[in-house]
């Protein structure tokens, strides 16, 4: 069976679970907006996790609200093997799926951990002195900007890691810790680029990356601790392929007070997410006036 899931920490937990219950013989990544417009070749007997549905899965996990607004073939997802629905995380439908404590008892902090960072349940400790599966998370958070290894070799190196060692030795690994060492390390140059490219637009914290060479990585949540006003914040970055610019949108996970769901919101935008966080992506030539229009929206919701 191929695994087909998203090359995020959520995805690469719902890795390490499925890999241990079902026999995984390959795994793919994919976006999000890739699967919605038919991009991603779906072989038959594939399995899809944390990512939208594809007629060709003969399992499917997922936990994100706007599949729901979209229309997520409920219908068609009846008698599939797995589990939509609300959730922290798509590794938390996967656990409890397959006998949560009973089946996978010693990656219970494993996933209790995964819940809290795809929900960003963090606290500032995790923002400004992270540890423990919390800093490893945010090495493979594509919005970190670690690209010191190969990103799928990475995967599934940590993969294997996760399901055999505990994380004190995992953090140890060189691979590893060259990741987390220059995180940790870049973390005053990555604050200085958020104060540099953000501006407070009402309770809106607005972060153009776009057309910067290179932006120092770091930890998307802080823009929360320096902009502790703003109850959302809109990131603008250039796409993989140079045509495409995307927005990233997310609940300040300390100011609590948002009213926009992300998820639906950028549903109608064609791209999606959770009620907290979310992704969209355009063409070049439309992305300022769509950017502009989300932007609004945010400010009249409050």
């Amino acid at each position: 069976m191929r695994l087909i899931t998203r090359a995020d920490w959520d995805g690469l937990v719902c890795a390490v679970l499925l890999s241990t219950v079902e026999h995984i013989e390959a795994i793919q990544f994919a976006y999000p907006k890739d699967i919605q417009d038919g991009k991603v070749i779906v072989p038959d007997n594939s399995a899809i996790a944390n990512l939208p549905y594809h007629p060709n899965c003969v399992l499917w996990f997922d936990h994100h609200i706007s599949e729901e607004e979209l229309g997520a073939p409920m219908a068609a997802f009846t008698g599939i093997k797995g589990k939509f629905g609300l959730a922290p995380s798509a590794a938390r439908l996967i656990y409890d799926f397959y006998g949560g404590d009973a089946t996978f008892a010693r990656f219970k902090a494993l996933v209790e951990a995964t819940d809290r960072v795809d929900s960003a349940q963090l606290t500032k400790a995790d923002v400004e002195n992270p540890a423990g599966y919390v800093l490893l998370a945010y090495t493979v958070d594509p919005r970190s900007g670690l690209k010191d290894l190969e990103l799928q070799m990475y995967f599934i190196m940590l993969i294997d890691w996760l399901k055999s060692k505990p994380i004190d030795e995992i953090l140890q690994i060189p691979e590893v810790k060259l990741m987390t060492d220059r995180l940790l390390a870049e973390d005053r140059n990555f604050r200085d680029a958020l104060q540099q490219h953000s501006r407070l637009d009402g309770n809106v914290v607005v972060t153009d990356f776009r057309g910067l060479p290179a932006v120092p990585p770091g930890n998307r949540f802080a823009i929360y601790t320096l902009f502790p006003a703003a109850n959302v914040s809109a990131r603008l970055y250039d796409g993989k392929d140079g045509s495409i610019s995307t927005i990233a949108l997310g609940h300040s996970i300390f100011n609590r007070t948002c009213q926009t769901n992300v998820g639906k919101l950028l549903a109608e935008y064609g791209g999606g997410g959770h009620r907290g966080a979310g992704t969209a992506q355009f063409q070049k030539a439309e992305s300022e006036a769509k950017f502009q229009e989300i932007i609004t929206r945010l400010k009249q919701a409050g």
